[in-house]
């Protein structure tokens, strides 16, 4: 799945977001615009090149500020750069405090190509600006496409599952180490798997419906198929039903 990799283990290490943070928000610490790279003559030329990949990430992303981040990320992390920090991030948007007072922070269109344009470095052509980048955006389009058509196939069991356990996040969380490889799930506590994948507070004891199916659909990846997922759902919609087998089932991913 796509965003398993930000668990430990499974991807480049990553940050763990502050105890506080609550679901659909980011917090993001504003300091001075830092400085970027000089841009390349043709860079208006370029991205237009690319402006039906761009629209798409938009509507996608709704102009959010955390999606767009999320994905320009992505975008570094294919370079075999870090994560691209907040500053830059705002530096590219050209945001400032005033702008991120209300949240969510929704980016117009006309910014984000323009942020784009500023990626544009001055040796780069229309095809190497695709390699770095677009392809990048296309494979999230298409994991996004992807998730789209099978978590419609997944409501029915996910509902079904959600009712066995309550909605405890425990029983969410033991369903959601099913997709780990066995190897991985010692290395990713449900307090990280509450912040990182569900986006909620390390504490919480239930998760609503909608929300399980809202931060499930977003880690999917595009090799992910509800043909696979729901024996693992059934399995646990079982394991729900007998509790000695739930509690046996939970020791075993805490081993």
């Amino acid at each position: 799945m796509w965003m398993l990799r930000l668990l430990p283990g499974m991807g480049p290490e990553a940050r763990k977001p502050e105890p506080e943070a609550r679901p659909g928000a980011t917090k993001i610490k504003l300091v001075p615009r830092a400085a970027l790279p000089p841009q390349n003559a043709n860079s208006k030329q370029i991205v237009m090149e690319y402006r039906e990949q761009i629209a798409g990430l938009y509507k996608m992303t709704q102009g959010r500020l955390e999606a767009l981040h999320v994905m320009f990320c992505q975008i570094a992390e294919h370079n075999g750069k870090p994560p691209l920090p907040p500053a830059t991030m705002l530096a590219l948007l050209e945001l400032s405090a005033e702008d991120c007072k209300e949240q969510p922070v929704i980016v117009s269109e006309v910014s984000l190509e323009k942020a784009f344009e500023k990626m544009v470095k001055p040796d780069d052509n229309g095809q190497n600006f695709y390699d770095k980048v677009v392809v990048v955006v296309e494979l999230q389009l298409k994991r996004t496409k992807h998730a789209e058509i099978e978590i419609e196939k997944l409501r029915g069991p996910f509902k079904e599952l959600h009712t066995s356990c309550q909605g405890s996040a425990n029983g969410l969380y033991l369903f959601f180490m099913e997709l780990l490889p066995e190897e991985q799930r010692a290395q990713s506590p449900m307090p990280m798997w509450l912040q990182m994948v569900m986006r909620m507070p390390p504490t919480t004891k239930s998760i609503p419906l909608d929300h399980f199916i809202n931060m499930f659909q977003g880690a999917m990846d595009y090799t992910d198929t509800a043909e696979d997922i729901i024996p693992k759902v059934e399995k646990h919609i079982v394991l729900n039903k007998d509790p000695k087998a739930a509690a046996a089932a939970a020791e075993a991913v805490e081993k």
